[in-house]
């Protein structure tokens, strides 16, 4: 199941992209991001832009945004 372009991320999308073989654009503040890890409790997502892997975050994954 793909989203539409620029949905709002919830956490079983966070979790299929992270299990994805294709590469899931996914932003968060408009910077690209990789879901390293979901937390389907907390509905929160471990990210870092992709030209900062060492710069992880915690966020809703309501912030995050799928697009093309």
């Amino acid at each position: 199941m793909q989203a539409e372009v620029n949905d709002i991320m919830n956490a079983d999308r966070a979790q299929a992209i992270i299990e994805s073989t294709q590469k899931i654009n996914v932003h968060l503040d408009g910077i690209p991001v990789w879901i390293d890890n979901v937390d389907r409790q907390n509905h929160t997502a471990t990210v870092h832009a992709e030209n900062r892997p060492n710069d992880t975050r915690v966020v809703p994954v309501e912030r995050l945004i799928e697009s093309e």
